[in-house]
């Protein structure tokens, strides 16, 4: 298992998770199979995954992952148009976000933009400007 904490990275024995923790905040875990983009790289253009992905570095662009989670690290910075089922913000991120499901807004991160989510929520210390709208999630078909 692969533990990024503050930015420290610590390797343990065995296992198939990564958390990330940030400032002391419930730890977000991304499955070992998820994509990274390290915090000494910097991408320009449009990012399509099929899996979930962990941005430290410098995204600018679309980052779209239709059925997936993006997690936004301490170190990120962001400004693309995301288009996720979650979004989990522990660093800067700039431009539209739209979530089939989930925004999450950590006590050290930023967003600038509107966000357009099922559910969305935001710790205290976040700073955020923008709009929000919360879509409803479609109700099952009842016999």
């Amino acid at each position: 298992m692969q533990s990024v904490l503050d930015g420290e990275i610590e390797r343990f024995a065995a296992g198939a998770d990564r958390a990330v923790a940030a400032m002391g905040v419930t730890p977000v875990t991304i499955p070992a199979e998820s994509s990274v983009v390290g915090s000494t790289v910097r991408i320009e253009g449009r990012i399509r995954c099929d899996q979930d992905l962990f941005v430290d570095g410098e995204v600018e662009g679309a980052i779209e992952l239709p059925d997936h989670t993006l997690l936004i690290g301490k170190r990120a910075r962001v400004t693309a148009t995301i288009q996720a089922h979650d979004v989990v913000i522990v660093g800067c991120s700039y431009g539209n976000i739209e979530a089939s499901e989930r925004v999450e807004l950590r006590s050290s991160g930023r967003h600038e933009g509107d966000i357009r989510a099922s559910r969305i929520a935001i710790e205290d210390g976040a700073y955020f400007k923008g709009t929000l709208e919360v879509t409803r999630l479609p109700r099952p078909l009842t016999p």
